[in-house]
């Protein structure tokens, strides 16, 4: 005769509600906007717009491999192709958020900071989730600082 399984009953409730609940979980890379700022004074600062563009996009990519590969919630990166027209980039998001939320607040940054293309030297973008910055980066060290003394 067949014994009744009394202790299956609590086990399957308990996995009928975990996928409910599970289902109900949805991501938010709150990518609510706020604000952006482009430089559009490049003909001042950047010397070839192509080259500029190349770095541009070269440290995007390096930061979505930090921030999606490392699980980063801050990410930096340089690129300066032969020729020079360096580009420093910083992103952040929020330190609560999945790295696919991060990374989703990041495409939609990366996107928009785009739009300040081609040449601007310099661009902010920052959504509820994230924060994206490009800046041309040019540093004499030979510079004379001499003159802020006198």
């Amino acid at each position: 005769m067949l014994q009744p399984h009394h202790h299956l009953l609590p086990l399957f409730t308990f996995i009928f509600c975990s996928c409910w609940v599970l289902n109900r979980v949805v991501s938010d890379p709150q990518i609510y906007f706020l604000t952006k700022r482009c430089n559009p004074y490049y003909e001042f600062l950047v010397s070839n717009v192509t080259l500029f563009d190349e770095n541009i996009n070269s440290t995007l990519r390096d930061i979505r491999e930090q921030i999606g590969g490392q699980n980063k919630h801050f990410a930096t990166a340089e690129g300066a192709a032969s020729g020079g027209n360096t580009v420093s980039t910083l992103f952040q998001c929020r330190s609560y958020l999945s790295t696919a939320d991060c990374v989703a607040c990041f495409d939609v940054a990366a996107t928009q900071i785009l739009s300040c293309a081609p040449g601007d030297p310099g661009g902010h973008v920052v959504y509820d989730g994230c924060y994206l910055r490009y800046n041309y980066w040019y540093f004499n060290f030979n510079f004379d600082f001499s003159f802020f003394f006198y």
